[in-house]
């Protein structure tokens, strides 16, 4: 992967000047292109120079103005600030090279009447290291804090540099960064210890002069996210931004417009809500203290690495076999190596494991491309990575083959020794009011995007005999498509309710009026049986609508007291709400009955 994002193709297209968007370019390419630029455009362009990097580099950019006017409008994009994220710098550049060709009649509204300073790498150090040295290389490339990083089993380089994305003086080290020279997001000694977090501040401080500074946007990767400050806050704290609301509306707007136009799905939000907290960040500074209105950082696609952005021709094409993917189990003993892990995520990795947490197992898939990478990053990070699954096609495969198991486990048509297709969900669905008359009949509760119907049985043994107001339960399964096991148990409760004698079965069976839909997402779970085990499948608007319409309408017919969601895999019984823990757990009116 590493070599591919490196390789220069024969045939160089959608270039300006000698520069091409066909492949990463290194630091020196980007720098003679900027010159290039300004001397091909020097009646618009002037090359800027903010100040130097802490081993002596440039810190290099362009000013585009059209107009010459005093007092003008003014924007500020920044790229390049984590070294590794090598799609900023080329996002930046191509951002430059629209506001110069583009004929876009909103692309040149926008070039023409903002005077914009653009830096597509603020981070040069870093970012000519990951070209000689360390791909993975995220921070600064400051030495002054050097150490031994051996009680992590790390190696001691790592303890070389700042994250300049946690050195910026608003909250500094409040949360979210770290105070130890061996963490990726090492905030250094003080804010704004580094020459290039200065000379940025310094540069919008000087700006503000010039005339009303009103967009700074940072790019980063790889999460398809708009981060709105303030990095630290959530929920109603988003409020602390005094004009969030007009943030969080125009970046809405824009994604809206984006996914129209391409299919391309961006999130809105604090980093706190949508990613995790940080503090001492670039944006979070420019808007908090430089008081700049319009302020975002865009975590740029996408969130499976694919290659192709702007031009990019590295494409991986959609994964339809996992054959030689591995799973590794890691147990991460530090807070550090939880950050290393993190890290990977941004990086593309797949995580099997939703929350990490130190001295508790991740598990994350790695595509045979990926794995020397992997185990090197790893081996670097001392988190002793062990093979759990050596080939997932394998295990996928096997699921497809009925089990060899003694007892029986069939109710009809149906059985429980292998997984089984929607089609044959359903149908055993419409077997089951022919087996059962007037105690099952069949509900569709809804369709999915695709048109397929989210389809499930309505259990009442005393239909037309219940006084009152009836007690009603519902139970969910499939919403996430790749967990088959939940269909499986979610059917097995269906047979279970309709033939068990056990007592406790049969009073919870007969006592309540059960609506029961083994798959809510019927089209990803179809998808993952047509050769494509593709992850989680997000719901689409109608699915989701479809199951609260369902459940308001329950509320109307009866007393509706149980709602169970199956998922896989962790052994967890997740109690509501999602958003809470420690103390906040008590919003929930009932929360220690739950528990109880």
């Amino acid at each position: 992967l590493i070599d591919g994002q490196l390789h220069r193709p024969a045939n160089l297209s959608r270039q300006i000047g000698e520069y091409s968007w066909n492949y990463y370019q290194t630091l020196e390419e980007i720098n003679a292109w900027i010159d290039a630029v300004a001397a091909e455009h020097s009646d618009v362009v002037t090359v800027v120079t903010i100040g130097q990097s802490v081993e002596g580099r440039d810190i290099r950019g362009v000013k585009i103005d059209y107009k010459k006017h005093e007092n003008q409008t003014i924007g500020m994009i920044e790229g390049g600030i984590h070294a590794r994220e090598w799609i900023s710098p080329a996002t930046v550049t191509w951002v430059i090279k629209e506001f110069l060709e583009s004929n876009d009649p909103d692309v040149r509204l926008l070039a023409e009447n903002v005077v914009w300073h653009i830096f597509p790498v603020v981070n040069p150090d870093g970012y000519a290291y990951t070209f000689t040295n360390n791909r993975m290389w995220r921070k600064n490339r400051n030495t002054s804090n050097f150490t031994s990083c051996a009680q992590w089993n790390l190696d001691s380089d790592v303890s070389n540099g700042i994250d300049l994305n946690r050195n910026f003086g608003f909250l500094w080290m409040t949360t979210g960064a770290s105070q130890n020279p061996c963490a990726e997001t090492f905030a250094g000694p003080v804010g704004f210890s580094e020459p290039e977090s200065v000379a940025i501040a310094n540069y919008v401080m000087g700006l503000q002069q010039e005339g009303n500074l009103v967009y700074y946007f940072a790019f980063h990767s790889y999460s398809q996210m708009v981060l709105v400050p303030y990095s630290h806050v959530g929920g109603a704290n988003v409020l602390e931004a005094h004009n969030y609301a007009d943030m969080y509306e125009i970046a809405i707007k824009g994604m809206d417009k984006l996914k129209a136009k391409h299919g391309t799905n961006y999130v809105v939000g604090t980093s706190s809500d949508i990613l995790y907290e940080t503090s001492g960040s670039s944006f979070d500074w420019v808007h908090g203290v430089a008081n700049v209105p319009i302020v975002y950082l865009f975590e740029l696609r996408d969130v499976v690495k694919a290659l192709t952005l702007l031009g990019l021709v590295a494409t991986a094409a959609a994964v339809k076999s996992y054959d030689n993917f591995k799973v590794y189990n890691v147990i991460p003993k530090s807070e550090v190596q939880v950050q290393m892990l993190e890290d990977l995520k941004k990086e593309g990795y797949e995580f099997w494991t939703e929350y990490l947490t130190v001295g508790n197992d991740a598990r994350v898939m790695v595509s045979p491309e990926k794995n020397e990478e992997f185990v090197k990053y790893a081996n670097t990070a001392g988190l002793n990575a062990t093979v759990s699954i050596a080939n997932v096609q394998t295990l996928i495969n096997a699921q497809m083959i009925p089990a060899n198991i003694d007892r029986s486990s069939s109710l009809g048509s149906f059985n429980w020794i292998r997984y089984h297709t929607l089609a044959e969900i359903h149908t055993w669905l419409d077997e089951l009011v022919e087996l059962y008359p007037g105690i099952v009949t069949t509900v569709n509760i809804g369709t999915s995007h695709e048109g397929r119907a989210l389809k499930g049985v309505i259990i009442d043994f005393k239909a037309g005999e219940r006084e009152g107001t009836p007690l009603v339960g519902m139970i969910e399964g499939g919403i996430h498509s790749r967990e088959w096991i939940s269909p499986a148990t979610v059917t097995w409760i269906i047979k279970e309710f309709l033939t068990s004698d056990d007592p406790d079965v049969r009073i919870m069976a007969e006592s309540f009026i059960w609506h029961i839909i083994p798959v809510t997402n019927p089209d990803g779970y179809a998808y993952t049986f047509d050769g494509t085990y593709a992850g989680p499948v997000p719901a689409s608007e109608r699915e989701a609508q479809a199951i609260s319409t369902y459940v308001l309408s329950l509320k109307r017919t009866g007393n509706l007291l149980y709602y169970f969601a199956f998922h896989s895999y962790s052994q967890m019984i997740l109690i509501p709400f999602s958003h809470v823990e420690g103390m906040d757990v008590l919003q929930v009116s009932n929360y220690a009955d739950l528990v109880s």
